[in-house]
């Protein structure tokens, strides 16, 4: 059995406050996105952590096409400074492009500060031009890099259009929870049926234009793909939508959510949960994330283990 460890297991496990063992009835896992988050608190002692305990890494599986597929392949045990350094210097001229979301998050979580639309199209052209320029490099038909110009520039166009109109829409995020349900979800007893079942049973008659898959991610949301193509999600990307769309709704949602500092930590959860989809449980001692990793496991027909760790 596959335990997946969230990244506050490591630190407690440092600071001594837990005693994470070798256990021979299950092996502990962890993903890039701890990586992620080392990276970003420039904090390398969890690899002892990782090294004492052996945990191995899960990696999504891709396609030919190298789009995320259904299914996850648990490594045999790696030295994890190894497997960081491997991996940083596969992403690290691309980490910058990742980044360009967070605002885009941060804006449809009600901070109507996060984005300023000149200049985020600005930034936005500049990152896809610098990845079409490694796709293009070598091929010295100058028709194809003008098409490719001519088209950045339009979806820049349209988003910056879609970005203009956003602003002027987006309310404050206790206003538009209001808006949509006055009701506090995190209340809901699991005993009175499929949380997400609940939640949609009160917010289902103002979602007119989308369906309750669309909204919690089984299914692809209808304004990305025509309708004549396979509308189903990838279960990683459906787990993370799901996260992010019960955090918008209020369901023991994280603290700060407007902020732009506070989407790195709040996507890293959302990767948690959506990697530990993918083996026996998750291990944590984030009430707020048990709780909708629970929701969303249940809602994706998973028995799946999510066990808290509470401090007395």
């Amino acid at each position: 059995m596959f335990i997946y460890l969230d990244q506050n297991m490591l630190q407690y496990d440092f600071e001594e406050k837990i005693n994470i063992s070798i256990n021979s009835n299950f092996e502990w896992v962890y993903s890039d996105e701890h990586f992620n988050e080392i990276n970003r608190k420039e904090d390398s002692r969890f690899f002892e952590v990782l090294e004492k305990i052996k945990a191995r890494k899960i990696k999504i599986k891709l396609n030919d096409k190298f789009e995320i597929t259904n299914e996850a392949i648990i490594h045999d045990y790696q030295n994890p400074k190894m497997s960081y350094d491997e991996y940083f210097d596969t992403i690290d001229q691309y980490k910058e492009t990742s980044l360009l979301f967070y605002p885009l998050q941060s804006l449809f979580y009600g901070n109507v500060n996060a984005i300023e639309p000149a200049q985020y199209i600005e930034d936005f052209k500049k990152q896809l031009f610098l990845i079409t320029k490694e796709i293009f490099h070598g091929i010295e038909d100058k028709g194809i890099q003008i098409e490719n110009e001519k088209y950045i520039n339009s979806v820049a166009k349209e988003l910056e259009n879609a970005l203009i109109s956003a602003k002027s829409q987006v309310k404050p995020l206790h206003k538009m929870r209001k808006m949509i349900a006055n009701k506090q979800f995190s209340n809901l007893n699991e005993k009175d049926g499929i949380i997400i079942d609940q939640i949609w049973n009160v917010i289902g008659q103002k979602m007119q234009l989308i369906t309750k898959d669309q909204f919690f991610g089984k299914e692809k949301l209808p304004f990305y793909q025509p309708k004549t193509i396979n509308r189903s999600q990838p279960i990683f990307l459906g787990v993370a939508q799901c996260h992010a769309a019960l955090n918008f709704l209020g369901y023991w949602p994280d603290e700060g959510l407007p902020r732009i500092s506070k989407i790195y930590g709040i996507n890293s959860d959302a990767s948690h949960v959506a990697h530990s989809y993918f083996c026996y449980g998750i291990i944590s001692a984030d009430y707020r994330l048990c709780m909708k990793a629970r929701a969303i496991y249940e809602y994706f027909g998973k028995d799946k283990n999510v066990f808290h760790v509470q401090f007395c």
